[in-house]
């Protein structure tokens, strides 16, 4: 018989909804988990200032760059109004038939066909994994955007806590085909092209993790290989 599937509430649009219910329901504290689910929040357009999502991002950046989550929390305690993230997060992610500055999906740099159909298989893998996000073909909502393909990490490393093996076998996988090549440049393209304290913080916190979750693979490999 197979892994058992957990199916969540279908109002769940992959943002940090996913990790507070693991943690508020069943106790469930993922750190990993919480820092793809911070990421997630970020990418997504911000209806408020996402101050723990920032916090957390915070907490991910080398010594040599903590500067930039100061600046960000910083930014996030003294000015409450998120208009000026906003208006970043449109001029850096696009949305509503404007280009971005930055590349927001995944498989940006691949070959179209190649986008098209990796979209089609990310899809399969949220269906089976009972991750639910709008699949349509808007680049702002579509399986391919970066906040939908984090918060998928997150959601599946917190049903590998329940003992869900598929899950967590997915997300290494999910890893190492989609993310850990395009992380890196994601992050290091925020950098570049940002002008705003927290989409900074993004970038570089994107960037780290990234460094951080190849060196876990690497590890996690050499071991099985032992």
């Amino acid at each position: 018989m197979g892994s058992p599937v957990c199916h969540l509430n279908p109002t769940n649009k992959g943002t940090e909804t996913d990790s507070a219910w693991f943690t508020g329901s069943l106790g469930i504290l993922d750190e990993r988990a919480s820092c793809y689910a911070a990421l997630s929040a970020l990418a997504r357009y911000p209806d408020s200032t996402p101050v723990h999502a920032i916090t957390v991002a915070a907490r991910m950046c080398d010594s040599d760059l903590r500067d930039a989550g100061s600046r960000a929390l910083s930014w996030a305690h003294n000015v409450p109004d998120p208009c000026s993230l906003a208006v970043e997060h449109m001029r850096l992610f696009g949305g509503f038939g404007v280009p971005g500055a930055t590349g927001h999906l995944i498989n940006v740099l691949g070959e179209v066909s190649w986008q098209h159909r990796a979209i089609q298989q990310m899809s399969e893998l949220y269906r089976r994994l009972g991750y639910w996000t709008e699949d349509v073909e808007s680049l702002t909502l579509c399986p391919g955007h970066a906040a939908n393909a984090l918060a998928f990490m997150s959601h599946c490393l917190l049903l590998g806590d329940l003992g869900i093996r598929e899950a967590a076998d997915v997300a290494t996988e999910f890893f190492e085909r989609y993310l850990m090549d395009w992380m890196p440049r994601f992050g290091d393209a925020l950098v570049l092209e940002s002008a705003h304290p927290v989409t900074t913080l993004t970038g570089v916190a994107v960037s780290a993790f990234a460094r951080a979750e190849t060196l876990e693979l690497v590890r996690g490999s050499a071991l099985s290989a032992s």
